[in-house]
């Protein structure tokens, strides 16, 4: 069973199909057959490179135009 804390809401996916997936379980100390809604796989297949973007611009301190430098240019 798919268990998730938070919500996700869509007009166009629905839950169905359920289909299932391999996940490590630490309890049993190797991969098991979860089963994971249609929602969740269809997140997951198309934000992966929303996930990155928000990786490298937290890497990053954006200084907005016009702000001090931290250093003297003189």
């Amino acid at each position: 069973m798919y268990v998730c804390d938070g919500i996700m809401q869509c007009n166009y996916y629905t839950h169905f199909p359920v289909g299932t997936v391999k996940r490590f379980s630490r309890a049993v100390k190797k991969h098991v057959d979860v089963a994971e809604p249609n929602i969740i796989r269809q997140y997951n297949q198309y934000m992966g490179g929303m996930d990155v973007m928000h990786k490298m611009l937290s890497s990053y301190r954006l200084v907005p135009p016009g702000s001090q430098c931290p250093y003297d240019r003189t």
